[in-house]
């Protein structure tokens, strides 16, 4: 695409590994896929943000009949926080057909409203204390049907990530970092947020299973099958996220439990038929 507009003489600038970073703080931000300088036919000396789509044919179509706004509402609101963003008050929208290579192009006006709302919506997302709730409770439904998260919220309602993005103890700060009261920390180099540490705790929202007080403010204690269970930092009475992830519901078996107070160190494993590993001589 890139190629091809600077063919017809588009001034196209900041584009793959160049390409504008906007940050709105409230950890919103984004890429943009280039800036036009100029050289569009009809308004050679207007400055646009350029935003580049890959579709199938069956949503091709649609975008053609129907046009950017209608068709894909959420491409929509990205290039108005776009341009907002960057102070640029007109984007070129480019799509191709991946099946046949046809391609649509649209220039689209800015809307400080519509923006200015999505910035809000965003904000009270990233910042919420709890997580919201699913676009829809019908697995079959299409926007749910394409999402990465649909196993998990149509299915187990447990994550599979241990990190501080899914820990009890991380919270998201309004100057775009995170905080972390276990090690009362007011921010966590992103290197860390990746992998955690052993003192991870799954948040109540990303566990099926309901939650009890805990008389340790650094555990969690969740009801599997009827019984308490602690998650926290491993040990002979306490499970790992990471064991609660892999293990379910083999966490209360009283197998495990005696295993755990035998091999203090021993880790579950498996999801399926879960074992106990150990160290121990």
């Amino acid at each position: 695409m890139v190629a091809d507009l600077k063919a017809i003489g588009i001034n196209l600038t900041k584009t793959e590994y160049d390409q504008t970073r906007i940050a709105f703080g409230h950890h919103i931000g984004g890429s943009v896929d280039g800036i036009i300088e100029g050289g569009i036919p009809g308004a050679e000396g207007v400055r646009h943000i350029a935003e580049f789509k890959t579709h199938n044919k069956r949503s091709f179509d649609d975008l053609i009949k129907k046009g950017v706004h209608e068709s894909k509402p959420i491409h929509w609101g990205q290039v108005q926080l776009y341009m907002h963003g960057t102070n640029i008050e007109r984007a070129l929208y480019v799509a191709v057909c991946k099946d046949d290579d046809r391609l649509y192009s649209e220039r689209i006006k800015y809307d400080k409203g519509a923006a200015e709302k999505l910035l809000d919506r965003g904000r009270r997302i990233a910042l919420a204390e709890r997580m919201p709730e699913p676009i829809s409770a019908d697995p079959s439904w299409y926007q749910c049907k394409m999402c990465a998260a649909q196993e998990f919220c149509h299915s187990s309602k447990l994550t599979q990530e241990v990190n501080c993005r899914t820990c009890a103890h991380s919270t998201p700060t309004s100057d775009g970092k995170w905080a972390c009261a276990r090690w009362d920390a007011d921010h966590v180099e992103v290197e860390h947020q990746v992998t955690g540490c052993h003192a991870h705790v799954l948040h109540p929202d990303l566990v099926p299973w309901d939650r009890r007080a805990s008389a340790d403010p650094n555990e969690a204690v969740y009801v599997i099958e009827g019984q308490e269970v602690r998650n926290g930092e491993g040990d002979a009475f306490t499970f790992s996220s990471r064991e609660l992830i892999e293990g379910r519901e083999a966490c209360v078996s009283h197998l495990v439990r005696e295993a755990k107070k035998v091999f203090p160190d021993a880790k579950m494993e498996a999801k399926d038929a879960p074992t106990v590993s150990t160290e121990s001589d």
